[in-house]
């Protein structure tokens, strides 16, 4: 059994306090000097296998011997491993929680090991977060994390448990992704295992469905919609109403039963849109990757988004959500219609502009020089009248146009 300040393996990293026990090990402050007088600081991730020794008697009452009993935690320790393996495969991402360094010890006894993971210094999400979060920090958040996906997809990597534990925020304000103890690649999905957090599981997921990268598109969408829901999650009753016994898994089975979420309770409209976009029930309708719903996070603040871009978006819209949604706001949602009117105006609009006549500017120029020309050589043959100069007792009357004369 460690102490609770457990020493770092590596000599120069100087254990300083603990930050945070779960239940699969402990994490610690660890820091160092340098020789210029600089301090550096990390995280240092401690599991012991067994977690308690009770574990070894269990096993032992099972029929196993101390042979298979090391085999067991060995397997333990490789699966672990891998996870440090994968994440330094995202190495130096801005967006994906840096791992430095992995040393193992196996215990006197041979039967466990204490596995000590050097990690970068973070703050979790939900100890970073306001009491009020505006909506450029929902986005904000989205878009890192959505980075992290589009990065996952690279590497073939599904993360499976994206939730507000799992998300960290460096000293520049940089979202991470951590924790892939329970990813697994492309590969091996499509046996449709039930793994993760139940709270943020897609449907196909908790269905035993195969699922794919959009499983972790749902969860982040979820992660958001949470966000602006005011830490509630779909279906719950809103703050001050208070939950009561049973509400959260009935709430829970609602939405993975494909009941239609309602919009959030806060965010702009289109905001709102791309949260149950990614939220949608059915993974073909959701974003296909994580690329398109960064891009469309990101449009956010250039007011390019696609609903603005092509006129497709808005029937897209009009189909997954016909709820009433808020006008553009943060945190300050007024109730003005439904969005499928709010299509229907729009797209009239555009018909009407379509279908309004406009006439090319080259024959408007040859109109115009055509009447100037006329309108000369009208004037100069009088055909608007003549301009008479009054004869006097030694010159008849003559016009001063074409000289005709009279009297």
């Amino acid at each position: 059994q460690m102490s609770d300040l457990c020493k770092s393996p590596w000599a120069e990293w100087e254990t300083v306090r603990v930050i945070g026990r779960g239940s699969f090990g402990t994490v610690y402050e660890i820091r160092r000097r340098l020789v210029d007088g600089t301090v550096e600081t990390a995280a240092m991730k401690v599991i012991t296998l067994p977690q308690n020794p009770g574990d070894v008697e269990e096993l032992r009452g099972e029929g196993f011997d101390d042979e298979s009993i090391t085999a067991t935690f060995q397997s333990h320790l490789r699966s672990i491993v891998a996870e440090y393996t994968l994440m330094r495969k995202l190495d130096g991402s801005a967006n994906v929680v840096n791992c430095k360094d992995i040393r193992y010890v196996q215990h006197d006894d041979g039967m466990g090991w204490d596995i000590f993971i050097r990690m970068e210094l973070l703050t979790p999400l939900l100890k970073a977060l306001p009491e009020n979060v505006p909506e450029e920090t929902v986005v904000r958040l989205g878009r890192d994390i959505a980075s992290a996906l589009v990065l996952c997809r690279k590497h073939s990597i599904i993360h499976r448990d994206i939730k507000p534990q799992n998300i960290f925020v460096s000293d520049n304000a940089d979202y991470k992704l951590g924790d892939f103890g329970i990813a697994k690649t492309v590969e091996k999905t499509m046996g449709g295992t039930k793994i993760g957090t139940y709270k943020y599981m897609a449907p196909e997921v908790y269905n035993n469905q195969p699922y794919g990268s959009g499983a972790d598109i749902y969860s982040l969408g979820l992660v958001l919609y949470w966000l602006l829901n005011e830490r509630r999650m779909p279906f719950m009753p809103l703050p001050p109403a208070k939950i009561l016994a049973g509400q959260d898994e009935q709430a829970r089975q609602r939405r993975l039963s494909g009941e239609k979420l309602p919009p959030p309770a806060h965010g702009s409209r289109e905001l709102q849109r791309i949260v149950l976009k990614a939220c949608a029930y059915d993974p073909k309708d959701r974003y296909h990757t994580a690329d398109e719903m960064l891009e469309d996070l990101e449009a956010l603040g250039s007011g390019d988004s696609k609903d603005d871009r092509t006129a497709g978006a808005y029937t897209a819209y009009a189909d997954t959500q016909d709820e009433t949604v808020g006008t553009q706001g943060v945190f300050g949602t007024t109730r003005t219609g439904t969005a499928a009117s709010t299509v229907k105006v729009k797209e009239a609009v555009q018909k009407k502009r379509k279908t309004s006549p406009k006439f090319p500017m080259s024959v408007v120029v040859i109109v115009l020089l055509a009447c100037i020309a006329v309108g000369a050589f009208g004037y100069f043959h009088c055909w608007f009248g003549h301009k008479w100069v009054e004869a006097t007792c030694t010159t008849p009357r003559m016009c001063t146009v074409c000289g005709k004369t009279v009297g």
